[in-house]
């Protein structure tokens, strides 16, 4: 049944309202490190280099790919949050219009942290991913679901985005095969002509897994089960419905009920319930065995694996037309009690936004971009957390990474940078050990010329070094706390 004008203009008006938030959001938005060290591997790094490094980072490399022409243009980051926001807002115009589903049900997910904060506005490889996703469930609501040329873009964009879109591209890949095995059920027409329908989804994919196949001299062992860690799965279940709450065995509960409403509302139950299983095992076994954050860039990933499960096999009779005790209207109530409990907590996080420091990184750029900072050599300590400051200066500023012993902007995520960056985490060597080794590499360590050093760690007697400080850490970022930074430069430099 099609949507009545009424309910087009409303979705329309909604549309906007998204678009105006999410942009609005956006502007406000300070980048961190990871957004940063995207930006200036794209805009520093060689095609070579992005290909070499990925493997390590963990992301196969079309973000990059599509940031580097914006980056060797010489243009602002605030490109890479554009194509960011256009990907997202793309993403959720066709959950509003393309989907089916009720408004009902899209509004809370439009409310939710992740479709309104965390992948739109923090600019990351994920929000490719999504439109892939989406994009395919729109072409498979459709009467082109099997036209393979159609799937490209959606296969490209989730097999070359992040690696849990992938793992959603291989469940796909099957529930394809599950489909046309139902039509011909004798094996031998079915493999041929299956297999013959997914060529190009099949190059795709290996090539995907080729490229991201880490090489062991990273962050990432080759092998898959690197660790076990069981919790990760709770964690990131119970994180997904409930974000500002400890995850603990009752919030997993809870998310786990929501989940289960959601999906008994729908008509078709068990191939609901069997997609969505699928995409959270795969997504499930990368976060127990591989890496998970803790963050909702993360767990995020159920909630949008959920609304395109919910998509491909929505019911096409308008909740409208159906009796007012019918389980359809399980999802809505399920995610109005979620949104009802999240919102004012998702509403103080657009306030914090807006009004204040994601990350104070962007507070040192400016003081380094004053004089007499201003095109001093940087020694940056601790390595990652520096990359933040970078965007803000000029593209010919590089800092010298100490213990690494490199000088640069974007991280190459080899074992030796893994190494400092975990010596860093357990505090397993000192500020001072770090000064000390610096005298070794600048000969005009502590001289009027001399450089100057960021820190995140304050160094309590700055004289012992030769060193005076400059300006003390803002501290006033409420999300990333670790990137204010001390500033120190040569005891008879002027104080910018």
């Amino acid at each position: 049944m099609k949507n009545s004008s009424r309910d087009i203009t409303l979705r329309w008006l909604l549309f906007g309202a998204y678009v105006v938030l999410t942009v609005w959001l956006t502007a406000n938005h300070e980048l961190w490190r990871d957004e940063a060290d995207s930006w200036l591997l794209a805009r520093d790094g060689s095609l070579l280099d992005i290909f070499k490094i990925m493997p390590d980072a963990g992301h196969p490399p079309l973000w990059y790919l599509l940031l580097k022409p914006f980056a060797a243009a010489g243009l602002s980051f605030r490109w890479m949050q554009g194509l960011n926001l256009l990907a997202m807002c793309l993403a959720t115009g066709l959950l509003l219009f393309k989907s089916g589903l009720d408004l009902i049900f899209i509004v809370p997910v439009m409310l939710s942290l992740v479709f309104s904060y965390e992948f739109p506005v923090v600019a990351r490889n994920y929000s490719l991913g999504i439109l892939g996703l989406f994009l395919y469930s729109a072409i498979y609501r459709s009467r082109h679901r099997n036209n393979a040329v159609r799937l490209i873009l959606p296969h490209t964009l989730m097999c070359f985005s992040t690696v849990h879109f992938l793992g959603f591209a291989a469940v796909l890949f099957l529930d394809r095969g599950v489909t046309a095995f139902s039509e011909n059920k004798r094996w031998v027409n079915f493999f041929r002509q299956w297999l013959k329908s997914e060529r190009i989804f099949l190059l795709l994919f290996a090539l995907s897994v080729a490229i991201l196949w880490p090489s062991g001299k990273g962050q990432f062992s080759a092998d898959f089960f690197e660790h076990f860690i069981p919790m990760n799965f709770r964690d990131s279940i119970a994180q997904s419905i409930l974000p500002f709450e400890s995850a603990s065995s009752l919030t997993f509960v809870l998310a786990v009920s929501v989940y289960a409403l959601i999906l008994a509302s729908n008509r078709e139950f068990d191939r609901a319930v069997g997609l969505f299983l699928s995409g959270a095992g795969i997504i499930g076994a990368i976060f127990v065995f591989k890496y998970y954050s803790g963050s909702l860039r993360h767990s995020g990933l159920f909630l949008v694996w959920l609304c395109a499960c919910m998509w491909m096999t929505a019911p096409t009779r308008a909740s409208a037309e159906l009796p007012l005790f019918h389980r359809r209207r399980l999802a809505p109530i399920a995610m109005w009690m979620v949104c009802a409990w999240n919102l004012p907590v998702v509403a103080s996080v657009w306030e914090l936004e807006t009004t204040g420091n994601f990350s104070d990184a962007h507070e040192v750029a400016a003081v380094l971009n004053s004089a007499p900072a201003s095109g001093r050599q940087v020694v940056c300590w601790i390595p990652r957390n520096c990359a933040a400051i970078l965007p803000y200066l000029s593209a010919d500023r590089k800092f010298w990474y100490p213990v690494i012993n490199r000088e640069g902007t974007f991280d190459f995520w080899d074992k030796k940078s893994n190494a400092v960056d975990e010596m860093a985490i357990n505090h397993s060597i000192s500020i001072d050990k770090v000064l000390r080794l610096l005298p070794t590499h600048f000969k005009n360590w502590g001289k009027f010329d001399g450089p100057l050093f960021v820190s995140n760690w304050r160094v309590l007697e700055p004289e012992k070094f030769g060193l005076k400080l400059l300006a003390p850490a803002k501290k006033s970022a409420w999300r990333i706390l670790d990137e204010s930074f001390w500033i120190y430069g040569p005891q008879e430099m002027e104080t910018p």
